[in-house]
């Protein structure tokens, strides 16, 4: 016997259940996320389009992606740069941007993970405040 899913008239068809998409694989997709995007391999792909993805940081420090319209958490941040997508990180109340801070908080955590950049030039830029 064949189940049926009936919706009821006043539900609005947005509100029915929708089935997700199966990957290549056999396991289910989410829609807009940095490892299972179509879009995740592509490079530059954002460069290209020339568009830009806004990023919106809550006050409870939630990043939330306006293109895909999906919260990210801060290495699926990385990974979409990695993609080559430009990004752009507001701060929700005020507008500031804070890309510049979001991104160096990204090599922090990366850092704390594994160590890549040589102390000698983390105190150069440090005492300078210049990269080269």
């Amino acid at each position: 016997m064949a189940s049926v899913l009936l919706v009821h008239p006043t539900i609005s068809r947005s509100t029915a259940p929708r089935k997700r998409r199966q990957s290549a694989k056999g396991t289910t997709a989410r829609r807009g996320t940095a490892f299972g995007s179509p879009f995740a391999c592509a490079p530059f792909r954002g460069i290209l389009r020339g568009t830009v993805r806004t990023i919106r940081r809550y006050s409870n420090r939630k990043l939330y992606d306006l293109q895909d319209s999906h919260y990210v958490k801060l290495e699926q941040l990385a990974a979409i740069i990695r993609a080559g997508d430009e990004v752009q990180v507001l701060e929700h109340p005020t507008g500031k941007d804070i890309t510049a801070a979001t991104m160096a908080l990204i090599i922090s955590e990366e850092e704390k993970q594994r160590p890549r950049l040589p102390v000698a030039a983390l105190r150069k830029i440090i005492l300078t405040g210049q990269i080269a």
